[in-house]
């Protein structure tokens, strides 16, 4: 295919972007702050901000239509349109976004408590009892979950090229207990670095129990992953916060 210059753009990731020009068959290309590639927005700081603001607005407006029949739907209907059409938005391509801000976080935490309210009929509650009542997850707890998913195909061969090089494997020589199956690189910046898939994966991995570690059927990991919670969980969305001293 011939590129079309005046339908081309580019995007520089980083700081020190805004003087970056390229010229292409003597037409500037523009320079665009994000970009849109099947589904995923994209922007120029990787921080998924503008992604999730469309997520949690497709998910609002389906929500308020949901909430404008639930006097006339069951409790079985609605938790069917609610996973169906409101809660499915937050499940195509989550390893890209699930490391965002807490900022972001909240919004999507708002959405689901919200729809949790409809769904329940219960204004009263918080979030943590409403999650409760059905054993409910956050959207970033099942995210983690299916990150553990993929970690685990890695792990047994089962992933597809593009994943298992992602990940470095360790060889336990030794027969260590505690043995970390992954290596964990050293990274200098958080958005492009901490708080990414090949950083953050075998570190919560380290953290699940050795029955669930030790597991060798992808349909029974699936099955056990459902049922934990990470509580140790180091990424910042899992940090508590604690007054006078910070997120810990």
């Amino acid at each position: 295919m011939v590129l079309n210059p005046g339908k081309c753009h580019f995007m520089c990731i980083g700081s020190n972007c805004a003087d970056k020009s390229f010229i292409f068959e003597n037409a500037a290309l523009e320079n665009s702050k994000e970009v849109t590639i099947l589904g995923i927005t994209i922007d120029n700081k990787l921080n998924f901000q503008s992604h999730i603001k469309t997520l949690c607005k497709k998910a609002s407006q389906k929500l308020w239509a949901l909430s404008r029949l639930s006097n006339y739907l069951n409790y079985t209907e609605k938790s069917l349109i609610f996973n169906s059409m409101i809660k499915s938005h937050f499940s195509y391509c989550p390893l890209l976004w699930m490391f965002c801000s807490r900022t972001s976080n909240n919004m999507i935490n708002k959405v689901h408590e919200r729809s949790l309210r409809v769904v329940h009929h219960d204004e009263v509650s918080d979030f943590t009892s409403l999650l409760a009542i059905n054993g409910e997850v956050t959207i970033h707890c099942r995210n983690t979950q299916v990150l553990m998913t993929e970690v685990f195909k890695i792990k047994n061969g089962l992933a597809p090229p593009i994943m298992d090089s992602a990940l470095t494997k360790r060889e336990n020589i030794y027969n260590i207990r505690n043995f970390q199956e992954f290596e964990t690189e050293q990274k200098r910046t958080v958005n492009y670095g901490i708080e990414s898939f090949s950083y953050r994966s075998p570190q919560i991995w380290a953290t699940l129990p050795d029955n669930l570690r030790s597991i060798e059927n992808l349909d029974q990991f699936k099955q056990k992953i459902k049922g934990w919670r990470f509580p140790n969980c180091p990424c910042r969305l899992c940090k508590v916060y604690i007054q006078n001293l910070g997120f810990l």
